[in-house]
């Protein structure tokens, strides 16, 4: 919402380039049958995590796009 990343309490992180997992959007678990029904704003995969001050670039180079 407001280009600050909230903090993340449970879940699971993936290496893209050596996992067999694939990444799911709008579902918690594969076992899961509650899927997300709704609008997600841009979604980006990195292979690398970002800095903050990245992540403060791409929100304000993209925040137009939410209206803010």
């Amino acid at each position: 919402k407001d280009g600050v990343a909230p903090t993340q309490t449970s879940g699971t992180h993936i290496n893209p380039t050596s996992s067999t997992d694939s990444v799911r959007l709008g579902v918690r678990t594969i076992e899961d049958t509650q899927w997300f029904y709704g609008q997600m704003g841009l979604i980006k995969c990195f292979s690398r995590a970002l800095s903050a001050t990245e992540i403060s670039q791409i929100w304000n180079t993209e925040r137009h796009l939410f209206g803010v």
